[in-house]
């Protein structure tokens, strides 16, 4: 055999080698994909359920800061009219 067919021999099959990686990558990249979007609904399905989950606490919340708040306006409204200056205005 002569230099210039086993050069070319091994150019071929350097050639078809790569063929072949490329072919197998571009397979691999399509199941990457497949599972980047699988990945991504799984995402958005438990964003929608956690969203589901928090809206109940998040109004339970506002209620007991409203129930808070009221607390604090009696206590202050009972404060402001204590039995200490009841006793005064009775004494006068």
């Amino acid at each position: 055999m002569d230099n210039n067919t086993l050069a070319l021999i091994i150019v071929l099959l350097l050639a078809l080698n790569l063929l072949f990686v490329g072919f197998y990558i571009i397979l691999v990249l399509k199941e990457v994909r497949k599972a980047a979007k699988r990945i991504n609904s799984m995402l958005e399905t438990t964003d929608h359920v956690l969203e589901s989950l928090s809206k109940p606490f998040v109004e339970a919340s506002g209620l007991l800061v409203g129930l808070t708040k009221g607390i604090q306006l009696v206590n202050s409204l009972r404060n402001s009219h204590s039995p200490k200056e009841e006793e005064e205005d009775e004494e006068e």
